[in-house]
């Protein structure tokens, strides 16, 4: 998909027929996704809402040295992801750089890798992705 913006949508199951069931259906394979943007779109309890743009927070163990997050659940297409920011929340400066690099086909992880080992208060390190590659300012 190339320059596509679906937000702020809402999708019903077929159970629930009060309402209509917009749906948006993508044929075929999508091999990658560029200025394009679905987002805030919401769903009923049986239908998963997902997005080409999500966030996670997760705990630092400690000790640790790198933290995975999954974004398998939240990422709507099966494409690489292309663009991350993180920040890590401790009460020590920690350090990080983030890696993209893709462990098997259609891996929706990311490694971030610490500057040292997480210490005993731990701390949380949030990231953002985007499946989208931007070739155009204001996405």
């Amino acid at each position: 998909g190339s320059g596509l913006v679906v937000t702020g949508n809402r999708w019903w199951s077929e159970r629930n027929k009060q309402f209509a069931n917009d749906t948006i259906i993508v044929n075929g394979v999508v091999n990658a996704v560029t200025d394009t943007i679905i987002e805030s779109n919401t769903a009923d309890s049986i239908l998963h809402a997902t997005s080409t743009r999500a966030t996670l927070t997760k705990d630092l163990p400690v000790g640790a040295e790198q933290v995975v997050l999954d974004f398998s659940d939240h990422l709507l297409f099966d494409t690489p992801i292309q663009e991350a920011y993180c920040s890590i929340n401790a009460e020590e400066y920690v350090g990080h750089a983030v890696s993209l690099k893709q462990k098997k086909p259609n891996d929706r992880s990311i490694t971030v890798l610490l500057s040292r080992a997480a210490q005993e208060k731990g701390g949380q390190v949030t990231c953002s992705v985007d499946q989208s590659q931007r070739t155009q300012p204001g996405h």
